[in-house]
């Protein structure tokens, strides 16, 4: 190991040290608006399914399970395939948080 390499070491290992012991400083650039704190305040609260959301949920993952079927059944195991799979999961989630949030 040379010389300059232990320097950088060193540098890297005071920088890593410092950066533990801060607590994390965030400027505040804007304020959140009543609006979206109200959103937030919604999206990151526990909805218990209520009426006939249960049932709409298995609906979805019904149908986007047979989705994913033909996606798997059709398309050679690729990158491609894992996107669209993962994307189909992605759709489901949000429309769950769609009759979530209603």
């Amino acid at each position: 190991m040379t010389e300059n390499t232990k320097e950088e070491l060193a540098k890297l290992g005071v920088l890593a040290e410092a950066m533990s012991n801060t607590p994390l400083q965030v400027p505040f650039t804007y304020s959140a608006t009543p609006s979206i704190e109200s959103q937030i305040e919604n999206w990151f609260t526990y909805h218990a399914p209520k009426d006939d959301q249960p049932q709409r949920y298995q609906a979805i993952r019904d149908k986007a399970k047979e989705l994913a079927l033909v996606i798997a059944a059709n398309t050679k195991s690729s990158a491609d395939q894992t996107a669209a799979l993962r994307y189909l999961r992605i759709c489901i989630m949000t429309a769950n948080a769609s009759i979530a949030l209603e």
